[in-house]
């Protein structure tokens, strides 16, 4: 009987009730909830458990991967950053404003880490994400075998509130990713928010896109309404990566002695 009550239950969407249902009737007995606290407390425990099925459907989407807290930032560590600038972007208020956000500065020195974690408390926040590197984006685009199929791709990625592009500037590429990319920032223009990361400056685009007739364009349409965090220092990474053989060099002698 339970399982034919669970499959009406799933049909009707009350999907938590179908999963709790054996545990729900034995607390409601036990704590003699009345008719309207036992709907009150099924009410509540459906809308968490939307809430928690949105999120990890959103979180999924996204695709961040792996990242480290901005929590343990260690903010002795670059040669220049404006805490204030990064405390303001945290609080998601660009997003609400359909404002951009630009960090730029060399590899290994929290880039990729800071806007990780702006998308991550803007899927806390209720909103969509999506996070790819500027290869990816645009090798996703570049493969596809129709111009229609193109733009069907170009609106997938400026459906989310927040779109992450990772790591431009690594790479070089051809004037039709150029184009790609021009049609994916102007199609966000003054509606939805961009973070892009990337290691040279905007002066420096010509070499990223060699050629390219669009680049002024692009970088206007980026640019016009954002802000724009400069990166400077050290890899951290190194910074860690010294330090660990550090350690290693000396557990190795103490085991030697």
């Amino acid at each position: 009987m339970t399982t034919e009550i669970q499959e009406t239950l799933k049909k009707i969407k009350l999907t938590w009730l179908s999963a709790n249902i054996d545990d729900f009737i034995a607390r409601a007995t036990k704590t003699r909830l009345s008719p309207l606290q036992m709907i009150e407390q099924l009410a509540k425990s459906e809308i968490q458990n939307m809430k928690q099925v949105n999120l990890a459907r959103r979180t999924a989407d996204a695709k961040l991967g792996n990242f480290r807290s901005f929590d343990q930032f260690d903010w002795t560590w670059p040669k220049e950053l404006d805490r204030d600038t990064v405390e303001q972007l945290l609080t998601l208020s660009f997003i609400d404003e359909n404002r951009n956000a630009i960090f730029v500065g060399p590899a290994g020195i929290g880039k990729t880490m800071l806007a990780k974690n702006i998308a991550h408390k803007a899927l806390l926040a209720g909103k969509t994400v999506k996070f790819r590197a500027a290869a990816d984006i645009l090798n996703e685009l570049n493969k596809k075998d129709s111009f229609r199929s193109m733009n069907l791709g170009v609106q997938n990625f400026a459906r989310p509130d927040l779109l992450v592009i990772d790591e431009l500037g690594y790479l070089s590429y051809d004037n039709k990713a150029a184009d790609i990319l021009f049609q994916l920032i102007q199609s966000r223009y003054e509606a939805k928010s961009i973070i892009v990361t990337m290691n040279v400056a905007f002066s420096e685009w010509n070499t990223v896109f060699p050629s390219a007739t669009c680049v002024s364009a692009m970088i206007d349409r980026l640019t016009h309404h954002a802000t724009i965090l400069k990166f400077s220092g050290e890899s951290y990474r190194l910074k860690e990566s010294g330090e660990q053989q550090i350690i290693r060099k000396a557990k190795g002698r103490k085991t030697k002695s």
